[in-house]
């Protein structure tokens, strides 16, 4: 147990992933793209990063950030008053490790 701890290792339960499983299946094409795009990189993206990545209308990839964030999925910090968004840890983790 001890050397698991050490490795630093973000465990997920089985049921945290069939939670997620379910959820992925109601994403629309947009909001699995944008995840992708955040699943790659460990740091924040801010909006026109995000639509300079992605082929869609400014106001689809609005909407389609507002639908991860209600769903919790996605973090939102603001400094300097810009918006700067990254996926959820554990679900971050899902995405890379089981997709």
């Amino acid at each position: 147990m001890k050397s698991f701890l050490a490795e630093n290792l973000l465990f997920l339960p089985q049921e945290i992933v069939l939670v997620f499983d379910n959820l992925l299946t109601r994403l629309s094409a947009l909001e699995i793209q944008i995840i992708m795009l955040m699943s790659k990189e460990n740091n924040f993206f801010t909006f026109k990063q995000i639509q300079n990545s992605l082929p869609f209308s400014s106001s689809e990839i609005i909407n389609g950030i507002l639908s991860l964030d209600r769903r919790y999925l996605v973090q939102e910090k603001q400094k300097n008053g810009i918006s700067y968004f990254s996926l959820d840890l554990l679900f971050k983790e899902y995405i890379i490790n089981f997709l």
